[in-house]
């Protein structure tokens, strides 16, 4: 793991409100339950976006847009709106892309936290 990554999870996990509330070793025991529990959501995401169904891609993409705010991870809480805004729109294509980008953020991220 580079360096740059490691200060950058450090610095947003001191940086939560839950590292002020938790101190930082309980805030990222945290937030790699939270990414575990996000990749999960990923496989769902995936079986819904193969049975086209936009109702419970919606459902994920609303959790995503305020989980992602509440944990400070801003890129999920954007992912999670334009999801919905896709799903809205049936745009399978798009919908497959933020999708795959999202598991590779997820991964990334849980790496950084290991």
């Amino acid at each position: 793991m580079g360096a740059d990554k490691s200060q950058h999870i450090n610095q947003t996990i001191h940086n939560t409100y839950l590292a002020k509330f938790l101190g930082p070793d309980k805030a990222a025991k945290l937030l790699r339950k939270y990414f575990l529990d996000l990749a999960q959501k990923i496989d769902l995401l995936i079986e819904y976006l193969e049975d086209r169904n936009m109702k419970e891609i919606r459902k994920i993409a609303h959790q995503l847009k305020g989980s992602g705010q509440s944990y400070g991870f801003r890129h999920i809480t954007e992912v999670g709106a334009a999801l919905n805004s896709c799903a809205k729109r049936e745009d399978y294509l798009r919908l497959e892309q933020l999708i795959h980008d999202l598991d590779d953020y997820i991964e990334e991220q849980k790496k950084i936290l290991a």
